[in-house]
C-alpha cells in the first residue's frame, strides 16, 4: 500500500538549548530517527513509501502555527487530481498536533479524504489510543494528567474506594468496601429473582418486573430514586459483588466480602446473556431540551430515550435511529396505567423540540419581555463540553462507533472555546446572542440556545405549557 510520512520536531526537541552549536546536530539527529522509524515500519508492512513531510531544515521547535501550515500541506497534497490514496504514517499523536481536540479534529479531516492514520511508535498503533495516552486537552499540561492518573492508578492497585461506592456497600474508614447489610438485602433479592429456577426451568422475572416490584413496596435507590431495569442490569453485571474490585485496570480477586455466591452470579450472567441483544454502542448524541421538560402528570423532568432498528430490505441491511423524550414513569408504573386513560407523556424529540421552539417564537410582546436566562457558567458549559468530547473519543476509541462520531463533540468544543476567546461575553451581550439566536435564526442553529432561558415546560400529549421561572 502507498505510505505517505509526516513528522514534527515541535515537542521531541521542546528542552534542546536553542543557543548551543549542537541545535542543528539535534534538529538533524531528530529527523533522521523519526524517518528512520517511518521507513522501517514500511519496510516490516510492505508499504510503499512516496512522500515524507518534515519540517524546514534549521527549524529546531516548530510553533504550532508552523505545524498548522505543513498539515494544510499534507490535506493539499491529496486534493490534487494526480495523489493517490495513501496510508499516513506519524510517529505518534503528538507530530499531528498540540492537543487532543486539535488533533481528533485533523484526524477527521484526513478520514473525510478516505486516508488512514496509523501510528509508528510504541504498542498503541490506533491514533484515537494513542491520542488518549500522549495529549491533554488545550491548556492543559498533559504531564500533570499523567500524574493524576498514576496517583489513581495507585490507589487501586492497593484497593481503597475511588468515586462512588456501588448499592449494598460503605467505605470504610480506612477506605475499604464493608457490606451495608439493609442494602445488601436488596442485592440478594435481586439476585434470587432473577435466576430463580423450577424443576431445571428458569422462571425468573425480568428487568422491568424486578424493578416494579422494588418501586410497588416503596423502596428506592440510595439517591432516593425509582428503580429502572437499566439499574438493576447493572447490579447484576457487577462483579464487585463477588468481592472483586476492578479500577483503573487494576482487578483485585477476594478484595473485600461478596454479598452474592458466585454459581448465582455466574447463572445471572448466563441468564442476562441469553435475553440480551447484542447491539453496536455509539456515542450518545445531546437533547437539546435535558432539564427543561416535565411531565404534565407527574411533574418528573422527562428523559431522552434512543432506540434503533434493523431490517433487510432486497438483500440490504437497513437501520434508523428513533429519539424520544419520555416520562421515566411511563414504563414503570405501566400496569397502573392500564386501569387509566391517563398516560405519561412521550413525544418524539424532534416534534417537540419543534413544538417548544415555535411556542416560545410564538410568545406576545409582553411575554417575551418575561424570558430571562441562567446566570450564564461558561466555565462549567466549557468542562460539559470537554466531559462529553472526552466520553464520545473513549467510546469510539473502544471500538464502538467510528471516527465520524465525534465531530459533532470536537466542532463544537472548538468553537465554543474560539467564542470564548473572541467575545467579551457581559451579561447584557449574552443576552443578546441568545435571544438572537432563538428569534432570528435558523431552527438548527436556534435549537442548542434555548436551554440557555429560564424557562420550564410543562408537556401534554399534544401541547406544551411554558412556566417563567
Amino acid at each position: 500500500m502507498r505510505a505517505v510520512g509526516f513528522f514534527s520536531n515541535s515537542l521531541e526537541t521542546q528542552n534542546v538549548n536553542l543557543n548551543t552549536p549542537s541545535c542543528v546536530s539535534t534538529e538533524s539527529k531528530q529527523n533522521q530517527v523519526f524517518r528512520h522509524q517511518i521507513v522501517s515500519y514500511c519496510y516490516q508492512n510492505r508499504h510503499t513509501l512516496n512522500k515524507v513531510f518534515a519540517p524546514e531544515t534549521g527549524v529546531v521547535t516548530e510553533s504550532p502555527e508552523d505545524l498548522a501550515k505543513r498539515y494544510d500541506k499534507l490535506l493539499g497534497y491529496f486534493n490534487k487530481p494526480s495523489s493517490k490514496k495513501s496510508l499516513i504514517l506519524i510517529p505518534n499523536s503528538r507530530h499531528l498536533a498540540h492537543d487532543l481536540e486539535t488533533f481528533i479534529y485533523r484526524i477527521i479531516k484526513l478520514y473525510e479524504s478516505r486516508l488512514k492514520v496509523v501510528c509508528t511508535q510504541g504498542d498503541k498503533t490506533d491514533p484515537l489510543q494513542n491520542a488518549e495516552a500522549n495529549l491533554a486537552l488545550f491548556g492543559r499540561d498533559v504531564n500533570g494528567l499523567r500524574d493524576t492518573r498514576y496517583s489513581m492508578i495507585l490507589k487501586a492497585s492497593k484497593g481503597l474506594v475511588l468515586g462512588k461506592t456501588p448499592y449494598g456497600y460503605v467505605a470504610s474508614c480506612s477506605g475499604r468496601l464493608v457490606i451495608h447489610e439493609e442494602e445488601a438485602e436488596v442485592i440478594r433479592e435481586i439476585f434470587s429473582s432473577y435466576t430463580s429456577s423450577s424443576n431445571g426451568m428458569s422462571i425468573g422475572l425480568g428487568l422491568r418486573k424486578i424493578a416494579f416490584n422494588l418501586n410497588n413496596r416503596g423502596l428506592r435507590t440510595r439517591a432516593g430514586k425509582l428503580w429502572h431495569p437499566i439499574t438493576v442490569s447493572s447490579i447484576i453485571r457487577n462483579t464487585a459483588y463477588l468481592g472483586n474490585y476492578t479500577r483503573y485496570g487494576v482487578k483485585i480477586i477476594g478484595n473485600h466480602q461478596g454479598i452474592v455466591e458466585k454459581k448465582v452470579f455466574d447463572l445471572a450472567q448466563i441468564t442476562l446473556n441469553s435475553r440480551t441483544p447484542v447491539r453496536p454502542r455509539n456515542p450518545a448524541r445531546k437533547f437539546n431540551l435535558s432539564g427543561m421538560l416535565y411531565c404534565n402528570l407527574c411533574h418528573s423532568k422527562l428523559r431522552g430515550l434512543t432506540r434503533r432498528s434493523e431490517w433487510v430490505s432486497k438483500n440490504i441491511r437497513k437501520s434508523k435511529e428513533y429519539r424520544y423524550y419520555v416520562c421515566p414513569k411511563r414504563k414503570i408504573i405501566s400496569e397502573k396505567q392500564q386501569k387509566s386513560d391517563l398516560r405519561h407523556v412521550l413525544w418524539s424529540s424532534a416534534d417537540l423540540e419543534e413544538t417548544v421552539l415555535k411556542t416560545i417564537r410564538g410568545l406576545s410582546k409582553r411575554q417575551k419581555r418575561k424570558l430571562k436566562l441562567h446566570k450564564i457558567d461558561h466555565k462549567k458549559t466549557l468542562m460539559e463540553l470537554e466531559k462529553f468530547f472526552i466520553k464520545s473519543l473513549r467510546l469510539v476509541s473502544a471500538g464502538s462507533g467510528n471516527v465520524f462520531d465525534l465531530k459533532e463533540p470536537v466542532v463544537d468544543l472548538i468553537k465554543f472555546r474560539e467564542s470564548l476567546n473572541s467575545r467579551p461575553w457581559t451579561k447584557e451581550q449574552s443576552a443578546i446572542e441568545v435571544l438572537n439566536s432563538i428569534f432570528e435564526r435558523t431552527d438548527q442553529v436556534a435549537m442548542p440556545y434555548i436551554r440557555f432561558l429560564n424557562i420550564k415546560a410543562t408537556v401534554f400529549d399534544e401541547y406544551v405549557h411554558l412556566n417563567f421561572n
